[in-house]
């Protein structure tokens, strides 16, 4: 495991917005005595900013915080007019450069890592000096909406791959797809997700069959990347059936610029659709034993969705629960043939559903999905990556 490292990652999303994978990966470093700092790129103030926020609000805007071990460091733009490009990079330098002689002041003696994720941010690899390790660990395939933005995407992954020392990805499905813009290896690592401590027995859950509707759930964002189609098709038709959505409303930029929230407000507008808002980690595990089957609907014409890899897909397997999927490509795999059922339409997946709801989930399925859940924990990647990287320094 990695450990007296300073570990320093860029978020592309605000502190409140900061995804699991960047998260865990966080806590899970600073839980083995690393000094972790994520570089919040998206929540940045100029100094003129901040004066008019002490002025009028009465209110001090910081630019470090520190919560359960992990600096989060807001920059500070001295050059004004950063809406230009060359300004706004020049800001970033200067930040990252100041970042670099704090940590040489306070931590001379620890070895440096730049953790990357974001390929939208390889510059930044070009801002830390030569004794820093830069990691690319690649967790999705980031896509934009427009043509032109995905080719200068491409070129800013291709960059990153070329700069990184190590590269890593978390399914065979990226693994094979970013193989395709460089000559070096990518090494394939465990997912990662938060196993889930006190979680339910394995169980089925008892249902009065005359009295009790199954219940088909689903946690995590709901937002743009619904296959809404699918959806509407599989919630309007069978009002046997009741479906709930635990998670926030939000929108993913990764997929499309237009706003699909009237559409997604009006399914939930069914009667036999309910709706949970954000719940705290705790809870999820709560929810998800409720369910009697669980569901990942996204819509795979987009390449976003089709080369993603689901964290949740673990989380349901934890609780040993039946998985309906559209044909995202990594759950394509023959290893996850006997345990997630695949599905294109809405026919497809009242099929599913039916025989499902007919033929109860087996033990042998759920040890499977347990024992697949416990091997890709959060720990056992940062041990693959912590070996690969000793091997590589």
């Amino acid at each position: 495991m990695v450990k007296n490292f300073v570990i320093v990652i860029p978020s592309q999303e605000k502190k409140h917005e900061i995804c699991d994978f960047l998260s865990q990966t966080a806590q899970t470093l600073n839980n083995n005595n690393n000094l972790v700092i994520i570089l919040q790129l998206k929540e940045s103030y100029s100094i003129k900013e901040i004066l008019v926020s002490l002025f009028h609000n009465k209110k001090i805007i910081k630019l470090v915080g520190k919560k359960n071990g992990i600096y989060y460091i807001k920059p500070l733009f001295i050059i004004p007019f950063r809406r230009f490009e060359f300004i706004y990079n020049l800001n970033l330098k200067i930040n990252c450069l100041l970042l670099q002689v704090f940590i040489e002041i306070t931590n001379h003696h620890k070895k440096k890592l730049l953790w990357m994720f974001f390929p939208h941010e390889e510059k930044l690899t070009s801002y830390f000096g030569e004794r820093w390790f830069i990691l690319y660990d690649i967790v999705d395939f980031y896509t934009l909406p427009t043509k032109k933005e995905n080719q200068l995407l491409e070129i800013k992954k291709k960059k990153l791959l070329k700069k990184s020392h190590l590269t890593t990805a978390i399914s065979n499905s990226l693994k094979i797809k970013y193989s395709k813009l460089t000559n070096k290896k990518i090494y394939q690592v465990p997912q990662g997700f938060q196993l889930i401590k006190n979680k339910p027995p394995i169980k089925n859950r008892k249902r009065n069959k005359k009295k009790q509707k199954p219940i088909i759930g689903y946690i995590g964002h709901i937002n743009n990347r619904f296959d809404l189609k699918l959806l509407k098709g599989l919630m309007s038709k069978n009002i046997q059936w009741n479906f709930v959505f635990v998670g926030p409303k939000h929108h993913d930029n990764n997929i499309s610029y237009q706003d699909q929230s009237i559409k997604i407000n009006d399914l939930f507008k069914l009667k036999n659709v309910f709706w949970v808002k954000e719940q705290p980690k705790k809870n999820i595990s709560k929810f998800i034993s409720k369910f009697d089957i669980c569901i990942i609907p996204y819509d795979t014409k987009y390449n976003f969705n089709k080369f993603c890899y689901p964290m949740k897909l673990f989380e349901y397997f934890s609780i040993g629960k039946p998985v309906i999927s559209t044909p995202i490509q990594e759950l394509l795999l023959p290893k996850f043939k006997d345990i997630i059922r695949i599905g294109k339409n809405h026919e497809e997946w009242e099929n599913h559903i039916n025989n499902i709801i007919l033929n109860n989930w087996t033990q042998k399925q759920k040890e499977k999905q347990n024992k697949m859940s416990l091997n890709n924990s959060w720990e056992h990647k940062i041990k693959k990556i912590s070996s690969l990287i000793v091997n590589h320094l």
